[in-house]
């Protein structure tokens, strides 16, 4: 993806980066502000209470189903119908979110109304109770947050500011909500597994694209939207999804009801659809069920989706190399599909070994010989290589930057080479191959082009939405995982639709493999809390960008 991008929030972290704020530790240890010395006593809360309680091992708050039959933007208070279930792709089983709850049993400090929902898909976190403040990041929804019991101040938020764990604040309004019985909280209940490389399940649109409903449809309202549709029933597409596991519609669903919009998104006028996917995108689910004869995805946008118009995503399965005492530099990577390793004979003759698998990685011992005009390297496990243009060597530096120093953290992106290295200090940790901007580096033009520098991580997204609208190349992509901004538009993020890695050809951001990407973004700064969705800061991990 590149300059061209469009990723909600992303202006908004920007421009919150430059407005200044109290810490969190100095907010509560200084007693800054009445409003929190005055609720002392009731909130009952000591500083670091947050993080010293036990953490939830998943959602842990009971969220009893709605009702049959209630309009699900005027219902508050909901009846406990039926226990709402989550679809989980670990285990393709469907868990309850209220089974959950006896694993914060012994967390003795929290009880249920410790929480408060984010309606919103950027519920916005600041650093102090004022909009003003600095933004720290973001919360999905769907995420609960743990809070304080009482809001610490209402100033500019008549719903109340609560502060949040690990640190920062939220305003109880239209992007948040106390009410843990809300819809959009049972709708959205699975978040994004951040323990996988691909934190939800996803599926690419077939041809043609998905309509996008709001409800599940009636075979009448499908005929009139899916003109294909007697034809399409003829296929055997459902088929690419026996993998998975769908059960029953969600009540509200299954109900007739409209799904609700998340806050800050523009409400529907049409009663059961809000139009077409583009050819070229995909999408990130949610939940899966079967109703009226047809298995559904919900999507994290919270629309559904045929499954029979989808596709699963397999993404590659590409990983660098993390780098200790026995795996260091240099470390070769072999692009070509045709390549064979071999031994010398006593003779000095080259003997096959056998193929070396496309784009294998192997540290290198440091030996190399020329025969017959060929130069070649040793690896550690005793092969030599033929030296050539499909054969890429990350070395050791010659010379180190400044900033390479007291174990500070930072990334090196090489253009030429279609490397990146990560280090802490001097000290290599991990390698791999990436892909940048197809079109280059360092032009004027910076649609698909990469650009050059030292920069900081501003900004980290565990999922954002990219798209472009450049004529033949249109695409929408929903939830592109492990996305790491680092100067305006361009990231470092995954790539699960392509399998180029080594070679120059995205819209000008730093692609990497789905495993690299997951890798990277628990590595570097800023950290993303615990049912954060997002994190910003003005000190993230330099990465530098060169030819």
């Amino acid at each position: 993806m590149g300059w061209e991008r469009r990723s909600v929030g992303v202006s908004l972290g920007i421009s919150a980066l430059l407005v200044g704020g109290f810490a969190w530790n100095k907010y509560f240890s200084s007693g800054r502000g009445e409003s929190f010395d005055s609720l002392r006593g009731q909130v009952v809360m000591a500083q670091g209470a947050f993080t010293d309680a036990q953490g939830r091992g998943g959602r842990s708050i009971p969220l009893p189903a709605l009702s049959e039959g209630r309009d699900q933007e005027q219902a508050t208070i909901l009846s406990p119908v039926e226990k709402p279930e989550g679809f989980r792709e670990e285990d393709n089983s469907r868990d309850s979110v209220s089974d959950k709850a006896e694993e914060r049993s012994s967390d003795s400090f929290f009880t249920e109304g410790d929480y408060l929902g984010a309606l919103s898909k950027q519920t916005p976190i600041y650093e102090r109770p004022a909009r003003g403040s600095r933004l720290l990041g973001y919360a999905r929804t769907g995420s609960l947050l743990r809070r304080t019991a009482l809001p610490v101040s209402k100033e500019g938020c008549p719903g109340g500011w609560f502060a949040i764990a690990p640190q920062g604040f939220v305003c109880i309004d239209r992007a948040a909500t106390l009410n843990l019985n809300h819809p959009l909280l049972q709708l959205a209940s699975e978040q994004p597994d951040r323990t996988l490389a691909l934190p939800y399940l996803y599926g690419r649109s077939r041809s043609p694209s998905p309509i996008f409903y709001t409800r599940i449809p009636t075979q009448d309202q499908q005929l009139l939207m899916e003109k294909d549709w007697e034809e399409h029933s003829r296929q055997p597409a459902a088929k690419l999804w026996t993998d998975v596991t769908t059960s029953n519609a969600p009540p509200l669903l299954s109900a007739g009801q409209r799904i609700p919009r998340p806050y800050g998104y523009p409400q529907l006028k049409r009663p059961f659809t809000t139009g077409r996917a583009l050819r070229n995108s995909t999408f990130s689910l949610i939940d899966l069920f079967h109703e009226n004869g047809r298995s559904w995805g919900l999507t994290a946008d919270l629309v559904l989706v045929a499954l029979d118009r989808l596709v699963p995503v397999s993404p590659s399965s590409f990983r660098g190399l993390r780098l200790d005492g026995q795996i260091k530099l240099p470390v070769a990577f072999e692009l070509s599909q045709s390549a064979r390793s071999y031994r010398f004979s006593d003779q000095g003759e080259p003997l096959s070994r056998g193929a070396v698998p496309h784009r294998a990685a192997q540290p290198l011992s440091g030996r190399q010989r020329v025969h017959a005009g060929s130069t070649w390297v040793e690896t550690q496990g005793g092969s030599w290589w033929k030296k050539s243009d499909s054969l890429r060597i990350v070395r050791t530096p010659k010379t180190w930057p400044a900033w390479a120093s007291d174990g500070q953290t930072w990334v090196e992106v090489s253009l030429s080479q279609q490397v990146l290295i990560a280090y802490e200090g001097s000290r290599p940790v991990f390698v791999t191959l990436v892909s940048t901007g197809q079109k280059g580096y360092g032009g004027s033009d910076r649609s698909s082009s990469t650009i050059k520098g030292v920069f900081k991580i501003h900004t980290k997204h565990i999922t954002a939405n990219m798209s472009g609208d450049g004529g033949d190349d249109e695409f929408d992509l929903r939830d592109v995982p492990w996305v790491q901004y680092f100067h305006e538009g361009f990231a470092l993020h995954s790539a699960f639709w392509h399998d180029s890695f080594g070679t120059a050809r995205s819209h000008g951001c730093v692609n990497l493999s789905p495993e690299d990407a997951h890798y990277l973004f628990h590595w570097t700064e800023p950290a993303v809390p615990e049912d954060w969705h997002s994190a910003l800061s003005r000190e993230g991990t330099l990465v530098w960008v060169h030819r």
